[in-house]
């Protein structure tokens, strides 16, 4: 798993910046900001395409949109049969919703075509693009795992009718 700032990679000493899930978790604190959403190879120093092991999450989020309107991309999103994950609150204006990553190649085709109709980043589509971690802080401020999944859930009720509430 990779923690870093966006520069943190491509050199030898952002080896200590991919670690296993078990070596990340003795950490008392995580000082960076970022996550990617894949695992890359032992060796890796590189956040590159080329070092994904594999995908396990695909995040969706905007820049453009309000909370409640990117909320309703996530729901119309596990309507087409994604399965939410996770909701991360950036410590800005945005939220970033990390879903299962599909099977299905057509999907991400289709993903790929459909996000930036919705206002949506197609950057976060690729397979080491960083993503804000929760718990890590953004100026003053701390970014906030707002959801998380468990295998019973079919949706967080903070999103059953599009709107993303504030109080979570």
């Amino acid at each position: 798993v990779w923690l870093g700032e966006r520069d943190s990679s491509g050199r030898p000493e952002n080896a200590a910046n991919f670690r296993t899930v078990t070596e990340w978790l003795k950490c008392e604190w995580a000082s960076f900001p970022f996550v990617c959403p894949a695992t890359f190879k032992n060796t890796s120093i590189s956040r590159s395409k080329d070092n994904v092991v594999e995908r396990r999450f695909v995040v969706v989020e905007s820049d453009l949109l309000n909370r409640n309107e990117v909320g309703a991309v996530f729901r119309y999103l596990m309507g087409c049969g994604l399965k939410l994950v996770a909701i991360v609150d950036t410590a800005n204006k945005s939220l970033h919703g990390w879903f299962k990553f599909p099977e299905d190649d057509e999907v991400m085709e289709d993903l790929r075509l459909l996000l930036p109709a919705l206002k949506c980043d197609p950057k976060m589509l690729g397979a080491s693009q960083p993503a804000r971690l929760p718990g890590a802080m953004r100026a003053e401020k701390r970014q906030k795992l707002l959801f998380l999944a468990n295998e019973e859930a079919e949706a967080p009720h903070c999103i059953e009718k599009g709107v993303v509430c504030e109080t979570v």
